[in-house]
């Protein structure tokens, strides 16, 4: 009586289904403070923000109250400053090792949120895939595991994008491949960005080029656009700096930014020049003219011509033209000088300050 009274008895039953809310349960962090547990028989199901689990009864009935812990994680999470990635990730880790999976989940989603590649949350995730991994492949047929993981799981939030990253881990690449190429066109950025991380360990896939290249470049969500552009440089292939190198000159500005972040991502040392060249142009002003004109047309002369005692007059048409031209110089392009600033001071390792000519002379000659 006393076991069953560490659970909070919901006293609802469905086709002999017995609800109750289980707050933790014994045996090492196979607790889950949010859930709920369906009995049946000497069976028992637990309901999680992650998935089902299947329980022994006699563990469920022997669950204690995890009150304490939620609490405790509750005040950790009041503490934890905004914008601090490593405090998030240390407490999502924390739940996970306690069960505790809604929590977890919120916090995963924070600290991916700051920092998508934080080593601790990813640790975390990979403690959830050997949880819930095969939980979510249990009625998946074995052609279907990839696409499962990618273009449905990934697509739920981050969190699940990190632990369906880390499940692929034990998919055979050659049954990823096409799953990835097509994560790359879902809405959701944290779909795209599992899928160019899964593209990253694919370098011997020709086909994965021309989409990660153009999601580099096309993307709205910079982390995708950073993923795409490391899983290019996996393969440490020159020829990138060069295709990234030709929009540089890009009529638009923000194309020109784009390619100079995934130069930088690239780390090669032949970005260097392209760079360089590209943050001189930038103190280049760009000139571009404005015409406001309006025209007249009017009666300038008559063609006369006499013929047989017949005189013939063609009228003679002008126009004159009145109005404004102005010349436009751009003298102000500081943030995009700063993005090709940037992208140096991470090949070259130094920062040189904003002179062209410092940077010029701290090159090799």
């Amino acid at each position: 009586m006393l076991r069953i009274a560490a659970l909070l008895v919901l006293g609802l039953v469905l086709n002999g289904q017995q609800l109750v809310t289980l707050t933790n349960l014994p045996g090492g962090g196979a607790c889950v403070g949010e859930g709920r547990v369906v009995l049946r028989g000497t069976k028992a199901t637990l309901v999680t923000v992650f998935g089902e689990l299947r329980i022994e009864r006699d563990a469920a009935m022997a669950a204690r109250d995890s009150a304490p812990e939620r609490l405790a994680g509750a005040e950790r999470a009041a503490q934890i400053p905004k914008g601090f990635a490593a405090g998030h990730a240390a407490l999502a880790r924390w739940c996970v090792d306690r069960g505790l999976f809604t929590m977890a989940r919120e916090q995963m989603e924070l600290a991916l949120a700051i920092d998508p590649d934080h080593k601790v949350v990813h640790e975390a995730a990979a403690k959830l895939a050997e949880r819930f991994g095969p939980v979510w492949l249990v009625d998946v047929r074995r052609d279907d595991i990839a696409e499962t993981l990618l273009l449905q799981r990934a697509a739920i939030g981050r969190s699940e994008a990190a632990i369906a990253l880390a499940a692929a881990q034990h998919v055979p690449a050659a049954e990823l491949f096409r799953p990835a190429l097509k994560a790359l066109k879902l809405d959701q950025p944290h779909a795209r960005w599992t899928a160019t991380k899964v593209l990253a360990r694919l370098r011997t896939e020709p086909l994965r080029i021309k989409p990660l290249f153009m999601l580099s470049l096309a993307d709205a969500t910079p982390v995708v656009r950073r993923e795409a552009a490391r899983a290019l440089a996996a393969t440490a292939d020159p020829v990138f700096v060069k295709l990234y190198a030709k929009n540089l000159t890009h009529p638009e500005g923000q194309v020109r930014c784009r390619a100079a972040e995934a130069i930088a991502e690239l780390g090669l040392a032949h970005g260097v020049a392209p760079l360089l060249a590209a943050f001189e142009d930038s103190w280049k002003p760009a000139r571009a003219n404005l015409t406001v004109t309006q025209q007249t047309a009017y009666l300038k002369d008559f063609d006369v011509e006499v013929a047989q005692g017949a005189v013939i007059a063609d009228p003679v048409i002008d126009i004159v033209q009145s109005g404004v031209v102005l010349d436009v110089a751009v003298v102000s392009i500081v943030a995009e000088r700063q993005v090709y600033r940037g992208a140096l001071a991470r090949l070259l390792k130094h920062d040189f300050g904003d002179s062209p000519a410092a940077w010029r002379s701290a090159l090799p000659r």
